[in-house]
């Protein structure tokens, strides 16, 4: 099964499967599995960022950011909240923000180096800590989709929307916003 598809500046296409990763360039495909420093082979999401890393969420073996040299894995271990990854995006100030089935866990890179990670949990008012999708808009809130709906995070003050307010499905698994 095909998890997650993303394409890199240089044009290459990222395939996360749940046997590792096929790195397609227009010619030929690369397959990346554990026996190349895969932490794990189920790549679930695919996050490129500034710095020009791929980071790879993985089912159960955190997260791996790639420099197109090597692998570096950061799990609980390293003090991610989770080893199952759901979803990863950047931020504007170049952080990592990743969802789990335990939270949120923010990667703050500097120097393209980990510098610290804090977590938003349902301690801080998510409807659940199964985040299926983050989202930050243009106004600078977070957007969490959830097992149980949306948490808007605005001025860190959480807005629920569920199904007691009149969401259909409460399962939240993709938020996007496009711009027209």
């Amino acid at each position: 099964s095909i998890m997650s598809i993303i394409e890199d500046e240089s044009g290459n296409l990222w395939i996360g499967t749940k046997t590792g990763i096929s790195i397609f360039d227009g010619d030929q495909f690369l397959n990346l599995t554990v026996e190349n420093g895969l932490s794990n082979e189920r790549i679930r999401c695919i996050q490129n960022d500034n710095f020009d890393n791929m980071w790879l969420g993985t089912y159960f073996g955190g997260i791996m950011r790639f420099n197109y040299k090597d692998f570096i894995a950061y799990t609980p271990k390293e003090g991610l909240i989770s080893n199952q990854i759901l979803t990863i995006i950047e931020d504007e100030k170049h952080d990592i923000i990743i969802g789990s089935f335990d939270g949120v866990s923010k990667l703050k890179i500097e120097n393209n180096r980990l510098k610290s990670i804090k977590y938003v949990t349902t301690k801080n008012g998510l409807l659940s800590n199964n985040i299926h999708s983050i989202h930050k808009d243009i106004n600078g809130n977070y957007w969490y989709g959830t097992d149980e709906g949306i948490t808007i995070l605005k001025n860190n003050e959480p807005i629920h929307i569920s199904t007691d307010q009149g969401l259909l499905e409460k399962e939240v698994t993709v938020i996007k916003y496009y711009d027209s």
